[in-house]
C-alpha cells in the first residue's frame, strides 16, 4: 500500500505505526531529507505536519531494519509502503535459566536440532529443541584444564587431547552428536597446545597440524572422518592458527601467511606489509578472509582483506584498538570487533570504520556472532546486573533490538538457528519466532 507523505498525519498507516514513526523521530533515530539536504534537528510531530508539503524525505533504513517497512523515494513526493504481509515483528522466546550441571561450555558446533560443547575434562551434547542435555563424555586421558580447540566433519564432532602426553602421540576423538559415543579413536605424532591452534576440516577431511615433541619436527596430517585412517602425513609450517576455507588451508605463522592446497602443497605465501609479528585470520562472508597481524612499534594492527579463491588484496585496514577478536559478517567486507569497552564496526572492502557502540561505563559488551538478524552483542550492564543481547544491523551500524535476560552472562553462541548464552553453569536459549 502507498500512502502519499501528506496522508502521513492521518490514519491510513494506522495510530500505532504514526505514532512510533514520530517517537523514532523524536530520538533522533531517523534521517530527515528536505529537497535533498539532511536536517540536523529532529522534527516534532506538528513541526513535520507543517513540513510535509516540500520533498521531504523519512529515511527508514534505520527505523525498520527488520523489512516490515520500506522507503521509496519518488520525483516529487516520497512515499511509505507497508508490507502487510510482513506485518508482525520479529519476536523471540526466551528460555532460561537452565542449570547445566556442566562447567561453561566452549568451541561448539551444531548438527540440526542437537550441539555438542567441550570444556576441560571432556564434552556434553545439547538438545537445543527441547533445550535439556542429551548426554555427557570424558575424555580421561586430558588434562583437568585441557585443550578446548575442536571441529565438525563428517557428522562428527572432531576433539583432541594432548597437553600432558607429550611423550606420546596425540588420541583424536570422533564423536556421535546425538548419542555421545566415540565412533573412533586414533593416535597421530602431532601435539597442540593453544585455542586456535590444531584442527579444522574440509567436507570430507580433517586436518590435524602441530609439532611432535619427541622430534621437534611441525607435522600436518590428514584424516577419513569417518575411519580416523591417516591418508598422509606431511611436514607442517611453525604456525599456530589454522582454517580451511573454499577449498585452501591457511595458516597463521609468526612471519608469514601461508596457504596449501588438500595435499599439502604450499601454492601462496604472503609476506607481512608492515614491522609486526604473527597473524590472525578471521573468515569472513563470500569468499574473505580477514587476515592481520601486530605492529607494536608503531601500536597497530594491520588488517588485509583477501579473497580466499583468488588471494587478491581487496582492501586494507589499520586500526589502534588492539589484539582483540573480530567477527566475520553477512555482507563482504563487514567485520566487527569487541574489546569489552565497546563494538566497532568496520567496512574493510572501503577501509572505513562505520561506527562504535556501547561506550557506556557502566556497559560492559562480552561477545558478538553473526545471525541473519544482524550482529548479536551480548552485553552487562552493571547499573542493572542484568544482561542484554542487542542487535546491530551491519550495514549501518544501528541498534534495531535489545533483549533483557533475567541476569548476567558471559559467552554467546549463534547454534542452528538459535542464540545460546551461558552464565557459567547456567544456560539461556533463544528461538526466533517467525
Amino acid at each position: 500500500m502507498l500512502v502519499p507523505i501528506d496522508d502521513l498525519n492521518r490514519t491510513a498507516l494506522g495510530e500505532s505505526l504514526h505514532d512510533i514513526l514520530h517517537r523514532r523521530i523524536d530520538e533522533g533515530k531517523v534521517d530527515i531529507l528536505f529537497n535533498g539536504v539532511n536536517q540536523e534537528v529532529s522534527l516534532s510531530v506538528s513541526a513535520l505536519d507543517n513540513f510535509y508539503q516540500g520533498n521531504l524525505g523519512i529515511l527508514f533504513g534505520k527505523l525498520f531494519t527488520n523489512g516490515k517497512i520500506k522507503y521509496e523515494e519518488r520525483e516529487m513526493n516520497s512515499h511509505y509502503i507497508k508490507d502487510d504481509t510482513l506485518e508482525d515483528i520479529m519476536k523471540w522466546k526466551v528460555e532460561g535459566q537452565v542449570h547445566t550441571g556442566e562447567e561453561q561450555g566452549w568451541v561448539p558446533y551444531a548438527f540440526e536440532d542437537a550441539a555438542v560443547f567441550r570444556y576441560g575434562q571432556g564434552l556434553y551434547g545439547w538438545d537445543l529443541k527441547l533445550n535439556k542435555k542429551l548426554w555427557h563424555k570424558d575424555l580421561l586421558d586430558d588434562a583437568s584444564y585441557g585443550n578446548k580447540q575442536s571441529t565438525a566433519c563428517g557428522g562428527y564432532y572432531i576433539t583432541f587431547s594432548a597437553i600432558k602426553k607429550y611423550n606420546t602421540p596425540a588420541p583424536i576423538y570422533a564423536v556421535d552428536p546425538l548419542s555421545g559415543e566415540t565412533v573412533w579413536r586414533t593416535l597421530v605424532e602431532v601435539h597442540c597446545a593453544g585455542f586456535e591452534e590444531g584442527i579444522t576440516a574440509s567436507e570430507d577431511a580433517i586436518f590435524f597440524h602441530g609439532r611432535y615433541e619427541p622430534t621437534q619436527e611441525w607435522n600436518l596430517v590428514k584424516l577419513d572422518p569417518q575411519t580416523g585412517e591417516q591418508i598422509w602425513k606431511k611436514p607442517g609450517l611453525s604456525a599456530k592458527q589454522l582454517i580451511w576455507q573454499d577449498e585452501h588451508l591457511f595458516f597463521g605463522g609468526n612471519q608469514h601467511l601461508f596457504v596449501m592446497n588438500d595435499e599439502g602443497e604450499i601454492i601462496k605465501k604472503f609476506d607481512k606489509f608492515a614491522d609486526g609479528v604473527g597473524w590472525q585470520l578471521t573468515p569472513g562472508a563470500d569468499h574473505t578472509m580477514l587476515a592481520g597481524y601486530a605492529d607494536y612499534a608503531a601500536d597497530r594492527w594491520n588488517y588485509w582483506l583477501i579473497d580466499t579463491r583468488t588471494f587478491e588484496v581487496l582492501g586494507e585496514l589499520v586500526d589502534t584498538i588492539g589484539n582483540i577478536p573480530y567477527i566475520g559478517g553477512r555482507a563482504r567486507g563487514h567485520f566487527a570487533a569487541i574489546d569489552n569497552k565497546r563494538i566497532i564496526l568496520f567496512d574493510v572492502l572501503n577501509g572505513r570504520q562505520i561506527c562504535e557502540q556501547f561506550t557506556d561505563e557502566a556497559i560492559v559488551p562480552l561477545r558478538a556472532v553473526s545471525t541473519p538478524y544482524g550482529y548479536a552483542v551480548l552485553y552487562n550492564d552493571d547499573e542493572t546486573n542484568h544482561a542484554h543481547i542487542a542487535f546491530l544491523d551491519e550495514i549501518t551500524g544501528e541498534i534495531t533490538e535489545n533483549l533483557e535476560l533475567d541476569g548476567r552472562a558471559t559467552e554467546l553462541f549463534w547454534l542452528g538457528g538459535r542464540l545460546v548464552v551461558f552464565y557459567f553453569w547456567l544456560l539461556y536459549l533463544l528461538t526466533p519466532e517467525e
